[in-house]
C-alpha cells in the first residue's frame, strides 16, 4: 500500500514534503533466509543467495529497507578468532583472535584490505545485484558492526572489562586499528548508492557506564559517522538495551536515525534527542512479531506510533531488534496491513 517508492518516502520525510504513510523498517536478515528455503548459515555463502534473501523479502512484505551485513564474525575471524558455524543463527566463538588485550600487537589487520577480504568482495557483489533489481526503488543499507562490540569477539569479554581500567590505552590501540579497517570499508564501498546500518549494542548501559561509552565507544562511532557523510551517505546506529544514560553522548554523535530496542522508552528518547536524530523503534520483536496474534501486534504497532509518531526529525516504525527466526510469515503481513493503514486513518 503507498504510492511512493521507499526512497521517495524516505526523501519526502526529508524535505517536509506530505507522506503516503510513514516508513516501515523491518530488521529481517535470519527470518528472510526462510524464503528461500535455505538456513541462515547456507545464506550467508553466496552474494547471490544474500541479494536474493533482500529482493524477495522486500517484494513479499513491501518494507522500506533492504540490507546486506558484513557480519559480526567476518573481521574477528580474519583476525583469528574461531568460530562455530551453526545452521540457523550467528555463528558461536570457539576460541578468540586473543586472550589478554597485550597481544594486540601481533594482529594482523593487513588482511582487511578490500583486495584480500572475501567478505567484502562477496557483499560488494550482492549489493550490485539488489540494486540492479530494485535499486530503482529502494537504497539499500551495508550494515557494519560497530568498533566496541566488534572488539568483544576479538578477545574475551571478561578480559576486555578488565582492560578498560587496567590497560586503557591498549584498548584504545585495539579500537582505533578496528575503526580504521571500518573507514576504508566505507570508502570502499561508498562509491556504490548505498546507505549505513551500524550496531554497537555491545556499547550499551547494560554492559557499560557512560563514561565509559564516552571514552571507548562515541569517538570511535563518530569517526565512522562523520566519514559515511563526508560520502555524502546517511547512516542509522541500532544499539540493544538500555542507552538511557548515554543519550545525549549518542545524540552528539551526528547520527541520521537511531533505532531503539523494546527496554527503551521511546517517548523519552524523544523528548530528550528527537530534535537531533531520526528514530526508529521499537516494536517488541518477541510478543509482536514472533508470539503475537493480532490484536497484540495491532496494539503494540499502536502504542510506538502514538510515542514516535511526531519525533522533530521524523520517525519509522521498526522492530526493536532482528525479527526472529521463526517468526511467522502471517504475522509479518498483518504487521504490515495494520501499520500502513493507521496513517491513512490518522489523516
Amino acid at each position: 500500500m503507498g504510492s511512493l517508492t521507499p526512497k521517495e518516502r524516505i526523501y519526502y520525510m526529508d524535505t517536509g514534503k506530505e507522506l503516503d504513510r510513514w516508513p516501515i523498517m523491518l530488521f529481517h536478515g535470519t527470518v528472510a533466509t526462510r524464503l528461500l528455503g535455505l538456513s541462515y548459515r547456507e545464506c550467508q555463502q553466496t552474494s547471490d543467495y544474500l541479494a536474493r534473501r533482500e529482493i524477495e523479502f522486500y517484494r513479499r512484505f513491501a518494507c522500506d529497507n533492504v540490507s546486506i551485513e558484513y557480519g559480526l564474525w567476518a573481521l574477528p575471524q580474519t583476525l583469528g578468532t574461531v568460530f562455530n558455524f551453526v545452521e540457523d543463527s550467528a555463528p558461536l566463538i570457539k576460541e578468540y583472535a586473543m586472550s589478554h588485550i597485550d597481544e594486540v600487537d601481533r594482529l594482523n589487520f593487513e588482511d582487511l584490505s578490500f583486495n584480500k577480504d572475501k567478505r567484502q568482495q562477496q557483499v560488494f557483489q550482492a549489493i550490485e545485484k539488489v540494486q540492479e533489481t530494485i535499486g530503482h526503488e529502494v537504497i539499500c543499507d551495508f550494515d557494519l558492526m560497530g568498533p566496541f562490540s566488534t572488539a568483544i569477539s576479538i578477545i574475551p569479554m571478561q578480559e576486555m572489562m578488565r582492560s578498560l581500567r587496567k590497560s586503557p590505552a591498549k584498548v584504545h590501540q585495539l579500537l582505533q586499528a578496528i575503526t580504521d579497517c571500518l573507514l576504508a570499508m566505507i570508502d570502499h564501498f561508498s562509491v556504490l548508492e548505498i546507505n549505513y546500518g551500524l550496531t554497537d549494542s555491545v556499547a550499551s548501559n547494560d554492559l557499560i557506564g557512560p563514561t565509559q561509552f564516552d571514552e571507548f565507544a562515541a569517538p570511535y562511532l563518530k569517526q565512522l559517522v562523520d566519514r559515511i557523510h563526508f560520502h555524502g551517505r546517511k547512516v542509522n546506529l541500532h544499539m540493544c538495551g538500555n542507552i538511557s544514560p548515554s543519550l545525549e553522548s549518542i545524540g552528539h554523535l551526528g547520527l541520521d536515525w537511531l533505532s531503539i530496542d523494546q527496554k527503551m522508552n521511546l517517548m523519552e528518547v524523544k523528548q530528550r534527542i528527537g530534535d537531533q536524530v531520526g528514530l526508529q523503534g521499537n516494536v517488541d520483536p518477541i510478543n509482536a512479531f514472533l508470539y503475537g496474534q493480532p490484536p497484540a501486534i495491532q496494539t503494540e504497532i499502536e502504542r510506538v506510533y502514538e510515542q514516535g509518531c511526531d519525533s522533530p526529525k521524523g520517525f519509522c516504525l521498526a522492530p526493536g531488534c532482528s525479527i526472529p527466526l521463526r517468526t511467522p510469515f502471517e504475522n509479518i503481513e498483518f504487521f504490515m496491513e495494520v501499520a500502513q493503514k493507521i496513517y491513512l486513518k490518522d489523516k
